[in-house]
């Protein structure tokens, strides 16, 4: 595992620099959403106490040393940014952070909300911090085609009345180089690290051996960490966003998902390769769509990849699913939702046995 670095002894409210010594770092993991980083803030949380005892601090979900422990604080920025004194707070909790590691002798602290590359400002919210850490920005991004199905079946079934719905909204603003740019203006080409999630560009295969290789933290000497966000199978995608009203108390509400997996096990999930919500034709036209904006990426981060191979593979005819036709069932469709209300009303009738025994 890794050691300690050596214990900063300023303990001044904004937190200068010590004197004689280097900055502590902080890593910002910004995301994007279905890009593994569920995977990794799930490393993150479930090796808390380990990478601590190693000089890595993991903070609540409040940014603090005590709040739950998530390993990512993407609430605490989705519901605060916008809202008055927000930024002053966080350079408020950061710098007690800074204080706290001098105390203890931590030398790194990550934070991760795969939010934070959304086009919110949220890149100012670090700026204050750079006098007291060393930032670095970690990022990951994805073939856009593939991240709309993606988060479609994750979130946005949930809010949309079709998928179509959904892609005519996101047209056009799956721009990473632009998302980018903000982290890069403010901190540095070299605080920026971009990677390209796709198995085949990643450590290992691994999204978490990939962030530990690149922040500089040997996965391997952790504990390993189930697999996170398994993709559900399409066939309940028409269940779930017809009836999502009923189903969902929001987009990050999963309990329906978590409800099928202890019905059906694994075959909640999918089995198959590719999605059958795009076909090959406006997969293609997607990746044209962005093909400019992806070149704009490749110069400025990947200039190791030639142009000829650019960022990401080209959509290909394995990533569009044949299964087999389905009829229209709404009589299944309606028991699934008649069994999703017993089961959410046997929770809360075995949470109310269970605080009364307590």
């Amino acid at each position: 595992m890794m050691g300690a670095l050596k214990s900063f002894t300023d303990r001044s409210p904004s937190g200068p620099e010590p004197k004689g010594g280097r900055k502590p770092r902080l890593i910002v993991h910004v995301g994007s959403g279905k890009c593994g980083s569920s995977a990794i803030q799930s490393f993150l949380a479930t090796n808390a106490a380990a990478l601590r005892a190693d000089g890595i601090l993991v903070p609540g979900v409040d940014l603090d040393l005590t709040s739950h422990q998530r390993g990512n604080q993407l609430r605490l920025f989705n519901h605060g940014m916008g809202t008055d004194g927000f930024e002053e707070d966080i350079t408020f909790r950061l710098a007690k952070l800074r204080r706290q590691m001098d105390e203890h002798g931590w030398h790194t602290l990550v934070v991760s909300a795969e939010n934070l590359l959304n086009p919110r400002g949220f890149h100012r919210l670090f700026q204050p911090s750079a006098e007291v850490f060393d930032i670095g920005i970690v990022a990951y991004v994805r073939r856009q085609d593939d991240l709309m199905v993606s988060a479609w079946q994750q979130w946005h079934l949930k809010r949309y009345e079709s998928f179509d719905a959904y892609a005519k909204k996101v047209s056009g603003s799956l721009n990473w180089y632009d998302r980018l740019e903000p982290w890069r203006a403010g901190y540095g080409d070299s605080a920026m690290t971009v990677r390209i999630f796709a198995r085949d560009r990643l450590e290992g295969g691994d999204v978490v051996a990939d962030f530990g290789h690149h922040v500089g933290i040997d996965v391997g000497c952790y504990q390993p960490v189930a697999e996170a966000n398994k993709t559900l199978h399409e066939r309940f995608n028409r269940v779930a966003n017809t009836y999502r009203d009923v189903l969902f108390d929001g987009p990050h509400d999963h309990r329906f998902y978590t409800f099928l997996e202890e019905l059906l096990g694994e075959k909640a999930y999918k089995d198959y390769r590719g999605s059958i919500l795009l076909t090959l034709g406006q997969r293609q036209a997607i990746f044209e769509q962005y093909r400019e904006a992806n070149e704009q990426l490749r110069q400025q981060y990947f200039p190791n990849i030639s142009a000829e191979v650019g960022v990401f593979t080209p959509p290909s005819a394995t990533d569009v699913a044949n299964l087999p036709d389905r009829p229209v069932d709404d009589v299944q469709d309606l028991a699934y939702v008649a069994m999703f209300e017993m089961y959410k009303r046997l929770s809360r009738l075995e949470r109310k046995v269970a605080a009364v025994s307590q």
